[in-house]
């Protein structure tokens, strides 16, 4: 399809460690051979956590698994926090780090002082939720938003 990316839901966290290590191999494989960039969750919204592992632990073995983590709140179009974002951040160091759900044009001064980058979807819905149409008027306040902060660096 050409695609430059692709986004996992999760790749470390989510499987007991029995489960984990196949899941592990099976990612390793792809990702070394892929050709797009692997965005990957680790304590994904919606995912248990199964690892019996540290966060610490889950992220450098999802840093080994693919080439951005994604960061998300509980759920889809919930605000991911500040905390939380910048818990991610400390442990990962430069590693680039992605916010994968909330992000408004409210937060993401905040949030992408913080993170790299974010996936932008509900916000821009005519319902502000995940079901609905794209609403040209919120995605023309979102992207001023993040052009006032583009000039601002």
């Amino acid at each position: 399809y050409g695609a430059k990316f692709m986004q996992v839901d999760s790749v470390a966290g989510h499987l007991s460690p029995e489960d984990d290590a196949e899941y592990g191999a099976l990612c390793e494989k792809y990702h070394e051979k892929g050709t797009v960039l692997v965005l990957g969750g680790v304590r994904f919204k919606y995912k248990p956590v199964l690892s019996g592992r540290s966060l610490e632990e889950d992220l450098r073995l999802g840093m080994q698994r693919c080439d951005a983590i994604v960061v998300t709140g509980e759920g889809t179009g919930m605000n991911t926090s500040l905390e939380k974002i910048q818990e991610f951040r400390d442990i990962m160091g430069e590693f680039p780090l992605i916010v994968g759900a909330g992000l408004t044009a409210q937060t993401a001064g905040q949030q992408l002082s913080i993170g790299d980058g974010a996936i932008v979807g509900s916000t821009l819905k005519d319902t502000r939720t995940a079901e609905g149409d794209v609403c040209s008027a919120y995605v023309e306040e979102f992207m001023a938003q993040v052009k006032q902060l583009r000039e601002g660096y």
